[in-house]
């Protein structure tokens, strides 16, 4: 009888043990960043990579007469990252709770316009060394809300033309955050 109340003592501290460890459980499915579908491409002189997802998001900032979606797309290859940001334009609440985006071209221009920034960062044995973008465009052609990916091209210029960039993305998913 005692073996079995020592027993008992130690299943009940395992357990007490381990309740924290299960209410630490995420009960939030968060979306995988798998995108097998997804094509990204980037030219950059006479380089062209395949680019690697990392992610794609697109969020809502509201305000008093509705609200703005933004849209923040990432990805890698093994020289450098690509960074796609658009701002759209304004949307009633209601226009808020869909995914879509207008189907038009963002321009980014230097302490003009901050709609389309495209970012490029090139790797170094440090990390990333980031160019200063002057004029940038990103062009959304196809948004597909049901399978929530999003196709389109960009460009990017730095300063002087030192450097230009073009790419395509196709089929990029994206998540959604409220």
């Amino acid at each position: 009888m005692n073996q079995t109340s020592t027993l008992n003592q130690k299943l009940f501290i395992i357990l007490i043990l381990l309740i924290p460890l299960m209410s630490c459980q995420n009960l939030i499915d968060t979306p995988s960043l798998s995108c097998p579908s997804m094509k990204m491409m980037v030219n950059i002189g006479e380089t062209t990579r395949v680019m690697n997802f990392v992610s794609n998001v697109i969020f809502n900032q509201h305000t008093d007469s509705g609200g703005i979606k933004f849209m923040s797309t990432e990805a890698t290859c093994d020289s450098f990252k690509v960074l796609l940001n658009l701002r759209d334009t304004l949307y009633t609440d209601l226009e808020l709770t869909n995914d879509s985006l207008h189907l038009r071209t963002y321009e980014f221009m230097k302490g003009v316009k901050n709609d389309g920034l495209v970012i490029i960062a090139i790797a170094t044995p440090q990390g990333y060394k980031f160019l200063e973008t002057d004029t940038s465009s990103i062009t959304i052609r196809r948004i597909n809300t049901k399978n929530q990916t999003v196709t389109g091209f960009f460009y990017l210029e730095t300063g002087n033309k030192a450097k230009v960039a073009t790419g395509t993305f196709e089929n990029t998913c994206y998540v959604r955050l409220e």
